[in-house]
């Protein structure tokens, strides 16, 4: 047939001007459907692979068509139809070339403690799990602090959509990590593997995006990503330290998609919820603790549930038995040495005779270098926070200044270290 002679001699030109894996995952795809004209029309999967070609490879798709109609030759693009876009999708094989993050299998609905500081997204979480493939809430993102949730419940709807329905594409990646893939894909001049891995999910989680501040060339790739997977309905999830808008350094355009689903905010529980959780937590230890004990045992300035039920879990490690509040003052007693981010803000700028202030601050004297350096060691160290946290927790910083800090206390100044250690345990 004369199109598809047409098209596979345009293939043959298209080849040597891009690299094999950008050629499989934009050319592969197309089907000639007919030449009339001296227009070739060719049939594409969906409007936002129109988009890509006219974007990135219009130059290379004109010189081919030239090549070989001639310079009145054209081309015309049809879409694929919907019963057609389906039976492709069932027959696409999709292999991570990257780290998978698997979700954690203790992460569920129904031990997420519900209050009223997280109704809503509890709810909609419910929502988006029953209508799968049919959700109105899309994207669905939740912001909050550090420590309140979010990553146990958006891995939660991940993992019931898994129990649901086994063949799910579900995708968890911590944004930090996803612009470090999208780095090496840069650097290896390969990024549409990136793109066709990412844009062929079902549902994807993505945690802590504001972590793409300022990374304007993920933030153009994740907008293409997000365009195609909302317009086939897939199902886009996101956490945020904030609420979209309120972080500078990411496009508007991308923020405006932020807002077409839903946004729900989690915010620190109340002393109710905060007993719930950790009577749940104890539960799960088979440990029989009742709950006015836990209420002496809970500080009302943690507002961090993660950094409260770490407090608790240690406190409970010595302690099997504590019915009818017995052990009370003990309790009390070992809260008191248990180390906290707080007790490391305090005892560092105790020592370095500076204020909370300096330490979250911008100012670059090498005195205030030093002490956020200790101070992102010691979280290392002691509490064993993550660099995303650390960086989170210490003045919103990069988790390289983190990496870098703890490589150079851990080379250095170990002498003042073990100060401090030693005052925070006295």
């Amino acid at each position: 047939m004369l199109h598809d002679d047409i098209w596979n001699s345009c293939l043959d030109i298209i080849k040597k001007k891009v690299n094999t894996e950008s050629f499989s995952t934009w050319f592969t795809p197309i089907r000639p459907l007919k030449f009339e004209n001296n227009i070739l029309t060719v049939q594409i999967p969906n409007q936002f692979f129109y988009e890509w070609l006219e974007e990135h490879y219009l130059p290379v798709l004109r010189e081919a068509i030239v090549q070989t109609v001639g310079l009145e030759g054209n081309l015309e693009y049809s879409l694929m139809p919907e019963s057609e876009k389906t039976r492709e999708r069932k027959i696409v094989e999709i292999k991570s070339p990257f780290q998978v993050f698997e979700l954690n299998p203790k992460y569920t609905l129904e031990n997420f403690i519900e209050g009223d500081c997280n109704h809503l997204a509890k709810s909609a979480a419910q929502s988006i799990i029953s209508k799968f493939r049919n959700n109105p809430f899309n994207p669905f993102m939740v912001y909050g602090d550090v420590g309140l949730g979010k990553t146990h419940l958006v891995q939660a709807i991940g993992n019931e959509i898994l129990k649901r329905q086994k063949d799910a594409r579900v995708v968890y990646v911590p944004t930090s990590d996803f612009v470090n893939q999208f780095v090496d894909c840069i650097k290896n001049n390969d990024t549409s593997k990136f793109l066709k891995y990412y844009s062929n999910v079902d549902v994807l989680i993505l945690d802590d995006i504001q972590f793409l501040k300022n990374k304007n060339k993920t933030q153009e790739i994740l907008f293409n990503i997000f365009n195609k997977l909302h317009q086939e309905g897939k199902e886009i999830i996101l956490t945020s330290d904030c609420v979209p808008g309120s972080n500078q350094g990411i496009q508007e355009r991308l923020v405006s998609r932020f807002k077409w689903g839903l946004t729900v905010n989690i915010s620190s529980p109340d002393l109710e919820t905060k007993i719930a959780i950790l009577k749940s937590k104890a539960d799960d230890l088979n440990i029989d603790i009742d709950y006015k004990t836990i209420e002496d045992f809970i500080d009302d300035q943690i507002c961090n549930v993660r950094e409260l039920e770490g407090m608790f879990l240690s406190m409970l490690a010595g302690n099997k038995n504590f019915a009818n509040n017995e052990k009370v003052a003990e309790i009390k007693k070992q809260k008191d040495k248990v180390i906290t981010f707080e007790k490391i803000i305090t005892f560092a700028c105790q020592y370095f005779k500076i204020t909370e202030e300096e330490i979250f601050g911008s100012c670059r004297k090498k005195e205030l270098v030093y002490a956020r350096q200790v101070v992102m060691y010691l979280c290392k160290k002691l509490l064993n926070m993550s660099l995303c946290e650390i960086g989170e927790k210490v003045g919103n910083r990069d988790h390289s200044t983190v990496i870098h800090a703890i490589r150079n206390i851990d080379n250095k100044y170990q002498d003042v270290v073990n100060l401090i250690v030693a005052q925070i345990k006295s």
